[in-house]
């Protein structure tokens, strides 16, 4: 984008964008840490750190928006919920599902390497041919799990 090149006479930025969505941008920049207060689309945010470049950022304003679509469901996850996050996640970030509930989820045949499942429920999920090289269940509850052929 040109923000960049926005200036006043001064050499200071003219930001003319929306600073509901900015400024979890600005507090980050403060403390480093992604803070998004009740009353605010962190979608809204994304839009923002897209625009202004903060590729880092990029990533856990996903997975937020991502863990506060599910928690307002008591439904376990399914396998679209995770082909849509491994979809959305860079293949060089990990991928943390830590705490969730995917119980008696397919999770058959997908590549599942290095993620994050500590302390999930995966009661009777299927990972028969999944790739979970690299994963981490600590924790996790692997009651009647389908392992079958997984690597």
């Amino acid at each position: 984008s040109n923000w960049k090149n926005k200036t006043d006479d001064n050499g200071a930025f003219l930001i003319d964008r929306s600073p509901k969505y900015f400024l979890p941008l600005l507090d980050f920049l403060r403390h480093g840490e992604l803070v998004i207060d009740g009353g605010v689309n962190p979608y809204g945010v994304l839009l923002e750190a897209r625009y202004f470049g903060f590729n880092d950022l990029i990533p856990k304003i996903e997975e937020h928006i991502t863990t506060s679509k599910l928690r307002c469901t008591l439904e376990p996850l399914t396998r679209d919920d995770v082909i849509k996050s491994l979809i959305r996640t860079p293949s060089n970030y990990i991928l943390r599902f830590r705490g969730l509930d995917f119980s008696g989820a397919d999770l058959s045949d997908l590549d599942l390497k290095h993620i994050n499942f500590t302390q999930c429920i995966l009661t009777e999920t299927d990972f028969s041919r999944a790739d979970v090289y690299g994963a981490t269940f600590d924790k996790a509850n692997m009651t009647s799990c389908v392992l079958d052929d997984a690597h």
